[in-house]
């Protein structure tokens, strides 16, 4: 095998793929030995290597069933098995299987008798699964294997028949991108012939039951073929695998590794009548196979070290070398030291050559084109970066041994402007993040590459950052915490918007002028390319900031739904809360509630402000009304103010307002009245008392005097709540105080 390379060896040694299998084939024939007696012969063919990851052996009973026109006859149980292992031949001069491969046929074999019938007899084998690493089975793990033969009835075939059995083992493994021509021919006893052709192999069993001790009778299923292989075209394969119909002999050249499930049918013909069809149901392993001999060897990784070449040999299974390094003109360039070293008479390309094995079969060579050349070198200085263009900015300038003719290829990194550059002194390049950079500087002259490579690291760019604000209500001076990064000056403003109100510290202290909300913002590196702001909003608020504010809507007794309302009108705080008195609670500004229930309730109102961890609460009194009182409107005729506790004030009441109990305690018959107006008269019709001065009954006295006993005259307006109209009540009574 000779190769020719220009710039690399091929590595030819390729690893197989490991993949759990189990199955990988099976067949069923049958032999007549008179007397109705049929020799029947099952093959299994089983990985023995350490693709079968469960140590999977053959079962230690085979289970057959025989059936004539569906009807079971027969269920015998194989166990005198024989195994054998399968050679790894290849069949390829030169080349060897992986030594991994291992295959084993095992058979196992009955006596049946079976006279002639009509429909004959179908022989059955059915065991699961296909291994998963078939590539042309749709999910193979769960497609399993039914094994068939047919002997012909006596409607079929006028005499006795043996069935067809293959000549050769099934390969063990195959080699890829190797044309290949197996000897797949049968041959049978009885003379008739025999029609070859690729066909369907059977699905059956399942995972649920694997080897089953009764196989199901037919018909049986074929296996259904993964998109773009079928029976006809099983094998990824250029040429594809065709198979003679005469000789049995199967060709076609693999070129994609891989497990390959087939089928390989005999048909046997009497006459022109089909006697039988036996399949050979088969995977074939497709993979790299190792040179017997392999030569093998690499020059200096960097070819450009001048004259003087030192050889390394890696060829396998050799002894024996011989080496031409390619000198035109010349005899005296070779060698047959294993690992030599040569002097080249001048710069150039050679085309060097190893045979490893001369003279031998399998003889392998390798030519390799090798530069020589002086060597080159290429280097740069790192930087000095500055703000700029949106980053770090630095100018790049290649250096070093090499010729005009040259090549250059700058790598910056990804976040760079420009990321990459064939210039020999690219210029300005900019970093657009901080960080470490590994810049690579590479050259290339003819054969020759030289590179020199530089960590650039790039400072955080300066970002500005606030500490936002933590302390509140603690009057107007504030410590300002600057938690910027990569930055040396910094400008400060504290939003005040007068005067004095920056700084150039680090951490500054502002005392504001009042209180207030103000937006502060920090410019580092200020008046730079880097320059970065950030802002802020602080807020300056008194010690105690709420203003403690509502308003409060009593209820109306004569509307149908009856409520009181409450407004927080106040300011300074965070959030509110309020207690109704009653076991509810609300945190709405404005409350619209029921009562349950007529009477006094307490409602509380609190005021949280959070920033500055402060809450205020007041607490009044409601009275809640359900119903207006509606009885009789009336006025005493005496009037006893005799401080006595007894009829000590001159007012309206309601009629039976003490027998009743018309008003709770805690009211007052004016707590009914929409409006009110009362004026008392002497008998000389002089105005002694007049509501209108704010208070609402009388003492009995004027001007702080007492009134003498006597008569008086009154007029009251009056409009009770929930009335249409006021009433006027006018009158005399006496006044009486012994």
């Amino acid at each position: 095998m000779t190769r020719l390379l220009t710039t690399t060896l091929l590595a030819v040694l390729c690893s197989i793929s490991t993949w759990a299998t189990h199955l990988v084939g099976g067949t069923i024939s049958y032999e007549y030995l008179g007397d109705d007696q049929y020799e029947i012969t099952l093959k299994i063919y089983r990985d023995c290597g350490p693709d079968n990851t469960n140590g999977t052996d053959f079962d230690a009973t085979a289970f057959l069933g025989i059936y004539s026109q569906g009807v079971l006859v027969s269920n015998p149980g194989l166990t005198n098995l024989s195994v054998t292992l399968l050679p790894n031949d290849p069949g390829v001069p030169c080349l060897s299987v992986p030594s991994t491969v291992c295959i084993e046929e095992g058979i196992y074999s009955t006596i049946e008798t079976l006279p002639p019938v009509e429909g004959g007899y179908d022989i059955v084998y059915q065991r699961c699964c296909r291994t998963p690493a078939i590539i042309n089975l749709f999910i193979p793990e769960d497609t399993g294997n039914t094994y068939l033969a047919h002997i012909p009835g006596s409607n079929e075939l006028d005499g006795t028949n043996s069935s067809p059995h293959f000549n050769t083992l099934p390969p063990s493994f195959i080699c890829i991108d190797t044309p290949l021509s197996l000897d797949h021919s049968a041959e049978e006893s009885d003379g008739d012939s025999l029609v070859y052709s690729l066909c369907d192999p059977f699905h059956g069993a399942s995972p649920d039951l694997p080897n089953p001790s009764l196989p199901d009778p037919p018909p049986y299923v074929n296996v259904t073929w993964e998109t773009g292989y079928n029976w006809d075209d099983p094998i990824t394969a250029f040429p594809a695998f065709a198979i003679h119909p005469v000789t049995g002999l199967l060709t076609g050249t693999p070129t994609v590794p891989g497990k390959y499930a087939i089928g390989i049918c005999v048909n046997e013909y009497r006459n022109d009548t089909l006697l039988t069809t036996i399949i050979r149901d088969l995977v074939f392993n497709i993979g790299t196979c190792i040179p017997d001999i392999l030569a093998l060897y690499s020059s200096p990784s960097e070819p450009c070290v001048g004259l003087e070449i030192d050889f390394f040999n890696d060829s396998f299974n050799s002894e024996e070398y011989i080496w031409d390094f390619g000198v035109p003109g010349t005899d005296s360039d070779t060698s047959t030291v294993e690992n030599p070293t040569f002097t080249f008479p001048e710069f150039g390309y050679y085309d060097v050559t190893l045979v490893a094995m001369p003279g031998t079969t399998c003889a392998d060579s390798l030519t390799i084109t090798v530069p020589v050349f002086d060597p080159i070198t290429a280097t740069f200085e790192a930087p000095v970066l500055q703000c700029g263009n949106g980053g770090m900015t630095g100018v790049f300038s290649g250096n070093g041994s090499f010729s005009e003719n040259s090549t250059f290829t700058w790598s910056f990194g990804a976040t760079t402007d420009p990321s990459t550059s064939s210039d020999m002194s690219p210029g300005n390049v900019t970093f657009l993040e901080s960080g470490t950079f590994n810049c690579l500087f590479e050259v290339v002259d003819g054969a020759c590459t030289a590179e020199h490579s530089e960590e650039i690291v790039v400072d955080p760019f300066p970002i500005a950052d606030i500490e936002p604000q933590t302390l509140f209500c603690e009057g107007t001076t504030i410590d300002f915490d600057n938690n910027s990064i990569g930055a040396d000056n910094f400008l400060w403003d504290f939003g005040q918007g007068s005067s004095g109100d920056t700084s150039t510290e680090t951490n500054p202290t502002f005392t504001y002028d009042d209180y207030g909300t103000y937006v502060v913002s920090l410019v580092v590196d200020p008046g730079t390319e880097c320059a970065d702001t950030s802002f802020t909003t602080v807020e300056i608020l008194p010690p105690n900031p709420i203003n403690l504010s509502y308003n409060y809507s009593p209820n109306n007794p004569c509307d149908s739904l009856t409520s009181i309302l409450v407004q927080f009108n106040g300011s300074g705080e965070s959030s509110i809360f309020w207690e109704l008195g009653d076991g509810t609670f609300s945190d709405d500004y404005s409350v619209t509630h029921y009562y349950d229930e007529e009477g006094f309730y307490e409602i509380t109102l609190t005021a949280f402000q959070e920033l500055c961890d402060i809450q205020v609460s007041e607490t009044f009194d409601v009275y809640y009304q359900t119903v207006a009182i509606t009885a009789p409107i009336l006025m005493p005729n005496i009037f006893t103010p005799n401080n006595d506790g007894v009829n000590e004030v001159f007012r309206p009441f309601f009629k039976g307002e003490k027998e009743l109990s018309l008003i709770p305690g805690d009211r007052e018959f004016f707590d009914y009245m929409d409006e009110h107006h009362m004026q008392i008269y002497d008998r000389w019709g002089v105005l002694i008392f007049d509501s209108g001065d704010g208070i609402a009954s009388w003492d009995g006295t004027r001007d702080g005097q007492e009134m003498t006993d006597g008569t008086y005259y009154y007029i009251v307006e009056i409009l009770p709540s929930c009335g249409e109209q006021k009433e006027v009540l006018t009158g005399h009574f006496s006044v009486l105080r012994k």
